[in-house]
């Protein structure tokens, strides 16, 4: 059984016995994994917090000393005298047990939901990712997008304007005058933006995601720095454009690609739409993609780039406001997704999952409720919501 899913009288039984001290050791480990639960931590403070002890304790003294603790006492004076003092204490212990377990009884009762109803609330809360994000420029000024819709952000060598949650540059000064300013754009977990480069290449940045590029491009070749995801839709005949990442650079002439290489991730990839585009580091052999395949290179493999022909809807939809998954792997997308909507994922037993595909269709704008139900139903999944510390995590099982 999951230790989430105890029935409210094991729960109390476990809360006393835990007070007492008389846990054997599985109930130990039942009773640690059931507090590693955010709600169940936060109620069993609330049980064992000292003032309602005594509120409890005065409310069963005056409505039980004529009854229970009467009929405890007579038992004690059946006994021989010797044994009195020994019984006496018993009574004090078995009333402590009382005590607590009519407060936990009642805050369990009342306050101790099944994981299917805590699941159902939290599912409400849990909403879809909108365009927002920050950008900071080159002299440290940090400029929050979301409240500066329809402006004009001056900056060291380019004019940005700030419309329809698209960024887009035009230089103020000329490229052999220009002051090279780098500015960083930055978009939270659940969220998206984009943006227009100074020679007119266009990028969606996707959720958790940073771009660091200069205002303007003096050089035959034009680099920008990529942590997370990206889709671009590369000018063409004004030199190199290369994208650097942590693991790969990825090398094009003019062309639309997606690349992904989010620290969070084992992998890095990169999937061609148009054009050409070429994969290296340092550590790989430089890979050339050609429309319609996918180079990925898996961190804890032995550094060999693999290439493959894909949907590649599969990868780039995501700019279009769509999840689209062609037998993809689900544990990798339950983690795009999470991105989006602002949560953790948990696996039961990710090795039981990690070969289960998906195939769908899904607007990101939709309840995840929906996504989820889609999934358990077709993938013989089941999950669970909790909120800890106003963050929310879903939990996996097979």
């Amino acid at each position: 059984m999951n230790k989430n899913q105890l029935s409210k009288n094991a729960v109390v039984r476990l809360i006393v016995k835990s007070i007492l001290g008389n846990l054997t050791s599985e109930e130990k480990e039942t009773f640690s994994e059931w507090l590693n639960n955010g709600n169940n931590n936060k109620l069993y403070k609330k049980i064992i917090n000292p003032s309602n002890l005594d509120a409890k304790e005065k409310l069963y003294k005056s409505i039980n000393k004529e009854a229970a603790y009467n009929r405890v006492l007579k038992t004690i004076a059946a006994n021989k005298q010797q044994r009195k003092k020994k019984a006496l204490f018993q009574v004090y212990k078995y009333a402590a047990v009382i005590i607590v377990a009519l407060l936990a009884g009642t805050f369990v009762f009342k306050n101790y939901k099944s994981e299917e109803v805590i699941t159902e609330e939290n599912l409400v809360k849990i909403t879809p990712g909108y365009h927002k994000a920050t950008l900071i420029l080159g002299n440290g000024e940090v400029v929050d997008l979301t409240a500066h819709q329809n402006e004009t952000i001056n900056a060291t060598s380019a004019k940005i304007s700030n419309k329809n949650n698209t960024l887009d540059y035009t230089a103020t000064t000329s490229e052999s005058s220009a002051e090279i300013s780098y500015n960083t754009l930055i978009v939270p977990t659940g969220g998206i933006y984009n943006i227009v480069l100074p020679d007119g290449s266009k990028v969606w940045l996707n959720s958790n995601s940073t771009l660091t590029y200069p205002e303007i491009f003096t050089e035959d070749t034009r680099t920008v720095k990529l942590e997370g995801e990206a889709y671009f839709d590369v000018v063409k005949n004004k030199g190199k454009f290369v994208v650097k990442t942590q693991h790969q650079n990825v090398t094009v002439l003019g062309t639309s690609f997606n690349v992904s290489a989010y620290k969070q991730d084992n992998y890095f990839s990169s999937t061609l739409v148009e054009g050409k585009i070429e994969l290296s580091s340092e550590e790989t052999e430089a890979v050339i993609l050609t429309p319609g395949t996918r180079g990925y290179l898996k961190f804890d493999s032995n550094k060999k780039v693999f290439v493959s022909k894909v949907d590649v809807r599969n990868y780039s939809s995501w700019k279009d406001g769509i999840f689209y998954f062609d037998n993809e792997k689900l544990p990798v997308i339950l983690k795009k997704i999470g991105r989006w909507y602002g949560f953790d994922v948990a696996f039961e037993d990710e090795k039981a999952i990690d070969n289960i595909l998906f195939t769908g269709v899904f607007k990101k704008d939709a309840p995840i409720k929906d996504l989820l139900e889609m999934i358990r139903k077709t993938s013989g999944i089941a999950y669970q919501v909790e909120e800890i510390n106003e963050t929310y995590k879903i939990k996996i099982s097979k």
